[in-house]
């Protein structure tokens, strides 16, 4: 349901852990909320609504994530491939450190994805 995470290069570990605590607190504050939302009556009013309209574009988009395996469906595949998302990662947080200029840390990204992408495909 929720994604959050510290990285493990991250220069101010004490300072992040506090504020996720503060978003997030201890797992009995979390599960309350979590049911406290649930029973939110304008959210209860919509959940119908909602799933309605899931159902109608989860079988849709199956279909174009299977076919994204198939050559010449003209979709680049799904790629399962964590050089990537470290690439971007380090990118980031080059251009938040100030170690490089953002233009040249997301030039030097797109070399390097561009390779992953030559690697793992030969285009």
């Amino acid at each position: 349901m929720f994604g959050t995470a510290i990285s493990k290069t991250s220069k101010d570990v004490e300072a992040t852990w506090q504020w996720l605590s503060f978003l997030w607190g201890d797992r009995d504050r979390i599960i309350a909320a979590c049911r406290e939302m649930v029973n939110i009556p304008a959210l209860r009013s919509v959940v119908s609504i909602y799933d309605s309209q899931i159902n109608t574009w989860t079988k849709h988009s199956r279909i174009v994530i299977e076919s994204a395996n198939y050559k010449g469906s003209g979709l680049r595949p799904i790629l399962r491939d964590g050089r990537i998302g470290s690439t971007v990662e380090k990118t980031i947080n080059e251009a938040l450190a100030l170690t490089r200029p953002l233009e040249q840390a997301l030039y030097e990204a797109q070399q390097r994805t561009t390779a992953i992408f030559k690697e793992l495909f030969g285009e």
